[in-house]
């Protein structure tokens, strides 16, 4: 995954930062024919008060499994929107951004999320 990472243009504000894998988790959903593998990552970058913007420019492709994100924000965050290329959610008053990829679904090379720090 950090190799993935590693070519990935991340944008906060503006200025280009670093995510990192810092953590994974390797199980099973129930049974061994449903494995899953969760990915922790952490960057940093110059957040202000009011609206900060996170951009990310990967290359498009089709996504070859299902799988699950969710973006967790600190106590005085909020999501305020989202340019992800599919459907998502916010939860815990826009604190928790989710969203699902089926196998096959074409994932675009840019996405954005615009959140607001109180």
């Amino acid at each position: 995954m950090q190799r993935f990472l590693d070519q990935e243009r991340v944008l906060i504000n503006g200025k280009q930062t670093y995510p990192k894998v810092v953590a994974v988790d390797v199980g099973f959903k129930g049974d061994p024919s449903h494995p899953y593998i969760r990915f922790f990552i952490l960057f940093l970058g110059e957040l202000r008060k009011g609206l900060n913007i996170y951009e990310d420019y990967y290359e498009p492709e089709v996504a070859e499994y299902d799988y699950d994100v969710y973006w967790i924000y600190p106590l005085r965050a909020r999501v305020v929107k989202a340019e992800l290329g599919v459907p998502y959610r916010l939860l815990h008053d826009g604190r928790v951004l989710s969203f699902s990829v089926s196998k096959g679904t074409r994932v675009g090379g840019y996405e954005r999320i615009e959140f607001e720090l109180l």
